[in-house]
């Protein structure tokens, strides 16, 4: 039995597997779940947020005594509640109608503030990427986490690694200088958590 693939592995392993016989890589289901794995907690890493859809409760936030906070994870698909938490622990409901949230993670309400504090604000929302809602960010996520495996078996398999290099007995490795593909970076870096 394969290993199983964790929530925030955005590939199936099908997918992944066609994707590394178009550069004639055969590999076992095991090995390529650990890849699609790792590759997805190094995207996460890499993006500083997570990606994938899923339910929070509560996702919790400084305020900015303003109507916008920067969120840590989004986009924002369904928000039900805010609160805001005073240090005596009482809780003030936020009117969170109307609300709106940037390409980038602010989210902006019309009609309340957020109180100024640190993580003093609670949402509960659904927030992250899905096919059916984002198709195209789903479908650039998807390549870069694909591109990022492939890589990965193609620098075991050419027996090359990342890094700077190193020396032993005088003689002098050079790595590939970057630990993300160039190509992957490319892509994530309009996922990026900028905060």
């Amino acid at each position: 039995m394969p290993e199983a693939l964790i929530a925030s592995a955005i590939p199936t392993l099908p997918e992944a597997k066609a994707y590394l016989a178009r550069a004639s890589i055969t590999v076992d289901d095991d090995p390529l779940a650990v890849a699609v794995n790792g590759v997805a907690g190094q995207v996460e890493i890499y993006c500083h947020r997570k990606l994938k859809s899923r339910a929070y409760a509560p996702m919790t936030v400084s305020g900015s005594a303003s109507a916008t906070v920067v969120l840590p994870q989004w986009p924002i698909t369904a928000f039900s509640a805010a609160a805001e938490l005073s240090t005596t622990g009482a809780a003030r409901t936020i009117n969170i109608a109307g609300w709106r949230v940037s390409t980038r993670g602010v989210l902006w309400l019309p009609n309340d503030v957020f109180g100024k504090g640190f993580r003093n604000i609670e949402l509960t929302c659904t927030a992250g990427y899905t096919f059916a809602a984002h198709p195209e960010e789903w479908d650039a996520l998807r390549l870069a986490s694909l591109r990022w495996i492939q890589s990965v078996f193609l620098d075991q398999q050419n027996g090359v690694g990342r890094g700077t290099g190193f020396s032993a007995g005088g003689e002098s490795v050079s790595l590939i200088d970057v630990a993300v593909p160039k190509d992957v970076a490319f892509i994530l870096d309009r996922f990026l958590r900028l905060s």
